[in-house]
């Protein structure tokens, strides 16, 4: 007898992993995938030219749906939070390496998004490396490691 996966009923236990996608140069399209488990902890790498000249760098986070919310800002190295945003949240400047990271802590299902980065200026058509695009998605498992979907059927 096959059903439909009631989610109220599940008793399976469940794993949940972030799956990551860098989109890491708007211009090249070049993409980075990374997983880590739900609980842990995980950085998300901007690298552009001149990051070490920008005064100000930004991150956004666009979950579905809705509009870019922003994260934070950095200038010289001090970050400026977001009041939307929880403390598991932060930014570190590498400008030896052109590298501007963004650190989320005990990572959450709620993380799942598109994640921007920006330089000053930012999100003008005229500076195309000014800003990239990061992915975030966070997939639950099953017990044997494969994503369960709304339509999933189970055998009972």
């Amino acid at each position: 007898m096959c059903c439909a996966l009631n989610h109220s009923q599940l008793t399976l236990p469940l794993v949940s992993f972030v799956h990551l996608l860098f989109l890491q140069d708007i211009g090249n399209q070049t993409i980075a995938e990374i997983s880590v488990e739900e609980g842990k902890d995980v950085k998300l790498s901007c690298t552009s030219k001149k990051i070490s000249d920008a005064n100000y760098l930004y991150w956004y986070r666009q979950a579905s749906r809705n509009t870019p919310a922003y994260i934070l800002y950095s200038i010289a190295g001090k970050d400026y939070m977001s009041p939307d945003f929880p403390n598991r949240f932060s930014s570190n400047v590498d400008k030896t390496n052109e590298d501007f990271e963004l650190s989320i802590v005990n990572v959450l299902i709620g993380d799942s998004a598109v994640y921007y980065c920006g330089k000053e200026p930012t999100l003008l058509p005229s500076y195309g490396d000014s800003v990239q695009k990061l992915q975030l998605v966070v997939l639950l498992l099953n017990r044997q490691g494969a994503p369960l979907h709304k339509t999933d059927f189970i055998s009972v």
